[in-house]
């Protein structure tokens, strides 16, 4: 029998799911104790959408696990590691080019508050925005924070224009549809998450 068996490309996925355990965990320990960190991120990790297929050979946990990794790293200022991490994400799953996108957008949106270029209420940051746009010597610093994400973005967009589409393999099988009943597990989900504790 080769190396290659059912039972070893199962273990990849179980081995991934520990990874993003540590992962989600990392991420949740920033703000939280230790342990309250650990009950959260195990709590996540237990959803049906990562831990029913971290149990079979599926690119949802490896997915999941590149587009943390690269918030986790984006947080600790490693942002070309990010980027590098959002493009394999991308690679697995075409549509975290979102992620990516938002990754970026979050990693700018920390340097400009670490920065002072944003700071206080909504007018106020507006204000602080708009002498920023105006002494281009800033904007370097910033433009290197999401440069790491912009190239994965139109590297994303070059890809979609040459293949004609979004999907990297058989395109009949993934055709773009509705899918009423998984909007109805979103809605149950978002509405069991934000209710009050």
């Amino acid at each position: 029998m080769g190396a290659c068996t059912l039972d070893r490309l199962r273990a990849v996925n179980c081995v991934l799911g520990c990874i993003l355990f540590w992962t989600v965990y990392a991420l949740i320990r920033q703000n939280t104790r230790p342990f309250r960190a650990a009950i959260k991120a195990l709590t996540l990790c237990m959803l049906p959408t990562s831990f029913f297929f971290a149990h079979v050979y599926y690119t949802d946990i490896a997915s999941l696990l590149c587009v943390l990794l690269a918030q986790l790293l984006s947080v600790h200022k490693r942002h070309v590691w990010a980027g590098v991490v959002g493009g394999a994400a991308v690679w697995m799953r075409q549509t975290n080019v979102v992620w990516v996108a938002l990754v970026g957008g979050a990693a700018v949106e920390r340097w400009m508050r670490e920065n002072g270029v944003v700071s206080g209420g909504l007018v106020q940051s507006v204000g602080q925005l708009v002498q920023w746009v105006k002494s281009p010597r800033r904007w370097r610093e910033a433009v290197w924070v999401a440069v790491p994400y912009a190239f994965v973005v139109m590297a994303f967009g070059v890809f979609v224009r040459v293949n004609g589409g979004i999907v990297l393999g058989d395109k009949s099988n993934h055709q773009a549809g509705v899918h009423v009943p998984q909007m109805f597990y979103f809605y149950a989900f978002t509405a069991a998450m934000a209710a009050p504790t």
